[in-house]
């Protein structure tokens, strides 16, 4: 099994179920990752429904060491991706890791929700 999916991977899907060429599955693709980029790149955070928010975060400058010297070091403040996935998301992959191989039991599991 894969560690995940590559964007190779996803322009076959996409092709796939959209029944386009592999150039316009490419150039949809490159066009969303270029969107979202910039959109982060700005500050602004990137919702998608069904998947989750996207937003750049500050992290404050705090005090550390070096390993290698064991002297205290002070870091600067840095900008960080978080990723807060949408509730439908998280139970869905929360009902995958229990229920996998059970379709009745977990259409049942989601209905009585």
């Amino acid at each position: 099994m894969e560690k995940y999916i590559s964007k190779k991977e996803i322009i076959k899907q996409y092709h796939d179920d959209a029944g386009c060429t592999i150039k316009e599955a490419t150039v949809s693709i490159n066009l969303l990752i270029k969107i979202v980029t910039e959109a982060l790149k700005t500050g602004k955070p990137v919702r998608l429904d069904g998947i989750g928010t996207f937003e750049v975060r500050e992290r404050n400058k705090y005090k550390g060491f070096n390993p290698q010297t064991g002297k205290r070091i002070e870091i600067g403040e840095t900008s960080f991706l978080h990723f807060s996935p949408t509730p439908a998301l998280t139970r869905d992959i929360n009902t995958w890791r229990f229920w996998p191989d059970d379709e009745k039991n977990q259409e049942q599991k989601l209905l009585a929700k």
